[in-house]
């Protein structure tokens, strides 16, 4: 990352901080899912631009069944990571886990802090 970031202009970085930061401070609930979109989006450029890896292939299958069952796919953890997380209604994301098991990928029973989410600078 360090060496494509000094290369030249990080436009691709710059673009994901923009969207970061509407993410984070967007005040009203529907527009959650089409800013967490741009902000995919915008992972997947720096991703391909830098060849930072974070989009293995079968990210990369699990992002594409998502746009064709209309959720929002994107992986977590470092470098890669191992698990993603999907959002979207409850009756499109029950269609994504099936499609995504049927393709051997497997739902993690897993929960949301009650904190949610907290910034620090």
């Amino acid at each position: 990352f360090r060496r494509w970031a000094d290369a030249g202009p990080a436009t691709e970085l710059n673009t994901l901080a923009v969207v970061s930061e509407r993410l984070f401070t967007h005040t009203d609930p529907s527009d959650l899912i089409p800013e967490l979109k741009r902000y995919v989006d915008a992972l997947r450029s720096l991703d391909r631009a830098a060849d930072l890896g974070i989009y293995t292939p079968d990210h990369e299958r699990l992002h594409q069944l998502a746009i064709q069952r209309q959720v929002v796919y994107k992986p977590c953890g470092a470098g890669g990571g191992d698990v993603g997380a999907v959002v979207g209604n409850a009756e499109d994301l029950a269609t994504f886990a099936r499609a995504a098991e049927d393709l051997g990928f497997h739902k993690l029973a897993i929960t949301r802090a009650d904190h949610g989410v907290h910034i620090s600078r």
